[in-house]
């Protein structure tokens, strides 16, 4: 959607960094390469020096900081080491206290438990969140529901304060001759609205057996607390997402009035917007989107759109590149993966563009998407996150690659400590998360990289309890969540963690 910038972590100019290591080319010789994504061990060498050295480096790059926003960071500064923190012990999930269930709105707050908050090396906080119906996150509040009513709550003081301000969106909206249903509900709650899709059950009719196709409107907010509504529907061409930005009163749906932002865009004399197949939309900047335009999925291909000019232009011409497979905004350039030529397996070959300057660098060559059973070291992998960092693997060693920068730094050790199978990135693109495949008990292994404290966390867990963890997600900039249900599905938990 639209609104969903990828914020990434920025960039150190050279020149504050290049002026302070010249003199510590000495002292930081014996330092190992940095690693993204798990495990790197620490050069105990000349420790002392080297950590008299970081203070003053750390010092000049906060001044540079705080006169610039955008910074590069050189080639000595990246092979400073990450280190690893093993937190100790293992954590063990147990059965928490389960209330009585209620059916009634006004003792929601009963049949939720939350438990005290523990610390685990005063790295991170963990509460359990606990119900007899389903409970999730969502974002930094929490949906229960119950009875096909969702209802929705916050966390304080260990307990869960529900959320009585609420407005339904709810009703039909016609655009361009087509009109369409939206169900949504708007949630503020200090100072911050939330805006959740309420999605039927798409069958009717047949004991469920006939699909309807049904045209509708998503509603979202965005970063700025603009509202969007997204005319989203499927035929046999392909998917059609239109986005439509809401002016005026959102208080309800008669008085909701849409602006069309891509009118009067064109592609080869049809309008964009009576193309049957628009989608994977990105935001490049206020003026420039990208988003897949075709007669048919098959077809599809990606193009520029110019709200200023009204102008659509090809990527493939933009970039000389063709075979364009997908495409993601990154800082006002956009990354790009192409298929590899000549190779059995489906690989791609990724560049990072920048659509003003026109300058080209190469990502990946021939590289595979890091899948669950990958085991086979032939060929290259990579785990996109959607953020600035990536998980990158070439003959079994494991880096951490900056898409900004293209460098790419080795994690020693991190395979014999966490072999990752998912990899997310919070919202600031400043921390990854790793987990381990899904077991029997759960997760059994995570690992939190803090890029700007240039530390991974290692955390051991086991679930002793009687749910079965199946989802693992960022919340806020610094907090994430396990969801589990219960297995005779009476219930649901959630382990709410948050790095101090």
């Amino acid at each position: 959607m639209v609104d969903k910038l990828l914020r990434a972590y920025g960039e150190i100019d050279d020149r504050f960094i290049e002026e302070c290591l010249a003199e510590t080319d000495s002292c930081i010789d014996g330092v190992l390469e940095r690693d993204f994504g798990e495990t790197v061990r620490v050069n105990t060498g000349r420790k002392a020096k080297q950590s008299a050295w970081r203070r003053v480096v750390v010092a000049v790059i906060l001044m540079a900081l705080a006169f610039s926003t955008a910074y590069q960071v050189s080639a000595q500064f990246r092979q400073w080491v990450i280190s690893i923190v093993r937190l100790n012990g293992r954590e063990e999930i147990r059965e928490q206290h389960m209330p009585a269930a209620s059916g009634t709105a006004e003792s929601s707050e009963a049949v939720i438990n939350v438990s005290p908050v523990k610390k685990i090396n005063d790295i991170l906080e963990v509460r359990y969140v606990t119900a007899k119906k389903p409970v999730e996150p969502y974002e930094d509040i929490y949906v229960s529901t119950d009875r096909g009513k969702e209802t929705y709550f916050s966390v304080q003081n260990n307990a869960c304060v529900t959320i009585r301000n609420i407005r339904s969106f709810k009703g039909t909206i016609r655009w361009q001759g087509q009109k369409g249903f939206v169900n949504a509900n708007i949630i503020s709650y200090q100072g911050k609205q939330y805006v959740r899709n309420i999605y039927e059950d798409p069958y009717r009719g047949d004991k469920g057996k006939r699909k309807i196709r049904q045209k509708r409107f998503l509603l979202s907010v965005d970063d700025t607390g603009d509202f969007w509504l997204t005319l989203s529907k499927e035929s046999d061409e392909g998917t059609y997402e239109y986005p439509l930005r809401c002016d005026g009163d959102m208080q309800d749906i008669n008085t909701a009035k849409v602006a069309d932002i891509f009118r009067n865009i064109r592609i080869d004399g049809k309008r964009l917007c009576d193309y049957p197949v628009i989608t994977n939309w990105e935001k490049i900047s206020d003026r420039y989107y990208c988003a897949l335009v075709g007669k048919t999925q098959k077809t599809a291909k990606y193009y520029r759109h110019d709200t200023l000019q009204k102008k659509a232009v090809s990527l493939e011409k933009l970039t000389k590149q063709k075979d364009i497979r997908f495409v993601r905004a990154l800082e006002n350039t956009v990354i790009i993966g192409t298929a590899s030529e000549g190779m059995e397996e489906e690989c791609y070959d990724c560049y990072r563009f920048d659509l003003q300057s026109g300058e080209k660098k190469e990502l990946y060559h021939h590289v595979v998407i890091w899948g669950e059973d990958d085991e086979t070291n032939e060929v290259d992998r990579v785990v996109f996150t959607g953020g600035r960092y990536d998980l990158f693997t070439k003959n079994g060693t494991t880096y951490l690659a900056d898409e900004q920068t293209g460098e790419r730094i080795k994690l020693e050790g991190m395979d014999a400590d966490l072999k990752p199978e998912s990899v997310l990135i919070n919202a600031s693109g400043d921390k990854l998360l790793l987990s381990a495949r899904f077991s029997e008990n759960g997760i059994r292994k995570l690992g939190v990289l803090d890029v700007p404290e240039r530390k991974l966390y290692l955390l051991e867990r086991k679930n002793l309890t009687q749910s079965e963890e199946s989802s693992v997600q960022w919340l806020t900039e610094d907090t994430f969540a396990i969801e589990s249900d219960r297995k005779n599905g009476q219930g649901s938990m959630i382990c709410q963690y948050r790095i101090r």
